[in-house]
């Protein structure tokens, strides 16, 4: 007889792929989506005039493609996890996620639309306070204990990827003017490519391996956000 078995408890679920068909749908648009950010640039880069245009084609598939794949995943999550819901909800820090989950829509769908980039950032900022809140709230209701340092190996690739990605992203703007081109572009690129792997490896850590530390939380929150709201204002504020 299993260990599992004996002790009651369920095996942990080893399959690589989600359960869901409808978060595997989700997965697949966010593959699409995280593909879109990535080559998006390195075609800008590599090609110059050839691919100027080519986020006017790349930029509204990328949209489309985050929101089905946030449409998906939030509906398989509401279909999983009913009584955690209600459970997160029932509490103060769940209500206060619901919140600034309505906020952070609202204000990215009016900021663009009066063509007010402040109230657009300040959604992101909205976007990323909620999903904070929203897992402080769900870890509280299950009980779990949360940690300052990763405690799992994907945890620690994901903090490890982040914090190399900001630097990268930070560090691009305050190279001095006089700086060898080729070492900027290194340094851009980068950061754009370690964006779609450090905020993969996060949420497999905190989803699937139960990674519980508030660094890597808040680190894979900031760069995933970051790709998204970025994404998007590369053709809602064109220009800026």
């Amino acid at each position: 007889m299993s260990s599992s078995l004996k002790t009651g408890m369920a095996a942990p679920d080893t399959r690589f792929l989600p359960r869901s068909s409808l978060a595997r749908w989700a997965l697949a648009f966010f593959v699409l989506f995280q593909l879109l950010l990535d080559l998006t640039p390195l075609l800008r880069f590599e090609a110059g005039t050839q691919f100027a245009d080519i986020d006017k084609v790349t930029g509204p598939v990328a949209w489309a493609s985050v929101i089905a794949g946030i449409a998906l995943a939030l509906s398989a999550v509401v279909r999983s996890r009913k009584q955690a819901l209600g459970r997160i909800l029932a509490a103060g820090l769940g209500r206060w996620a619901f919140t600034l989950a309505a906020a952070a829509l609202v204000l990215t769908i009016v900021g663009p639309a009066i063509g007010n980039a402040d109230l657009y950032l300040l959604g992101g900022a909205a976007a990323f306070a909620a999903a904070l809140t929203g897992s402080f709230a769900s870890f509280r209701a299950a009980a779990q204990h949360v940690t300052f340092l990763p405690r799992t190996a994907v945890g620690t690739w994901a903090l490890c990827l982040s914090l190399v990605a900001l630097a990268s992203i930070m560090a691009s703007p305050l190279l001095p003017f006089d700086a060898d081109p080729l070492l900027v572009q290194i340094v851009t690129e980068l950061g754009v490519l370690l964006w779609g792997p450090a905020a993969a490896s996060g949420l497999i850590a905190i989803l699937h391996y139960r990674e519980r530390s508030a660094l890597v939380l808040v680190l894979t929150g900031l760069v995933a956000m970051a790709a998204v709201y970025w994404t998007i204002s590369e053709f809602v504020f064109p220009g800026h």
